[in-house]
């Protein structure tokens, strides 16, 4: 499967830009699902105009071919112009050494997060900046994480253990030392097989529960 990431940030749009812009959109997914090679796509946008659109393909060649087609070049042409305030583009094809055969990887999230949108799969906030879910195998990397990127979260943060086999978004690694999985579209909560509710230490720090 070949993957193209798009994450862009809108420019702050009039009601009539709005409008062209959203049937724009909704006439590319409608002419991308006619194209040969088509797999399926998922887009998210959030409240500071950030969004991402990841789309699936059997082929580079079909990929290649969707960008290249004359009614979509245009619309590219339009959205650099009139739309977007900034964009970008990522081809990522699948080769041996980004292929995630691991059965398990864990995910930090904030509770508010987890819990914000419980009757839908799970799209964490970042995911309009990169296009993908970030997660991690090993258990040293959580607590490198924690202590980074959380330190100062006040609420609660959870651990979930995911099981790869029961996503039907694909997971690639694109570190060369393979020790973070990337996830290229939502978690569907059934693919998460056990929730930890972390704690902190007496000096602030959070503690990571034995991994399984």
């Amino acid at each position: 499967m070949h993957i193209v990431v798009f994450t862009s940030k809108l420019k702050t749009l009039n009601d009539a830009e709005h409008a062209s812009y959203d049937a724009a959109s909704s006439r590319m997914i409608d002419l991308a699902r006619q194209q040969p090679g088509y797999l399926g796509h998922f887009s998210k946008r959030d409240k500071a105009l950030h969004g991402a659109t990841v789309s699936y393909w059997d082929s580079l060649d079909a990929a290649r071919t969707w960008g290249k087609n004359p009614e979509h070049r245009a619309t590219q042409v339009l959205g650099r112009d009139s739309w977007y305030e900034s964009f970008r583009l990522r081809h990522l094809d699948p080769t041996p050494e980004s292929l995630c055969e691991e059965p398990y990887f864990f995910h930090l999230v904030p509770r508010t997060e987890w819990e914000a949108e419980l009757g839908q799969d799970y799209v964490p906030l970042r995911f309009t900046h990169e296009g993908f879910i970030h997660g991690s195998l090993f258990a040293e990397d959580m607590t490198k994480i924690c202590h980074r990127y959380y330190r100062d979260l006040p609420g609660d943060l959870l651990l979930l253990n995911i099981d790869r086999t029961k996503l039907k978004s694909p997971v690639r690694f694109d570190d060369p030392n393979r020790r973070f999985p990337h996830t290229y579209g939502p978690i569907c909560r059934d693919a998460v097989t056990h929730i930890a509710e972390l704690s902190k230490n007496k000096t602030g720090e959070w503690i990571i529960p034995p991994l399984t």
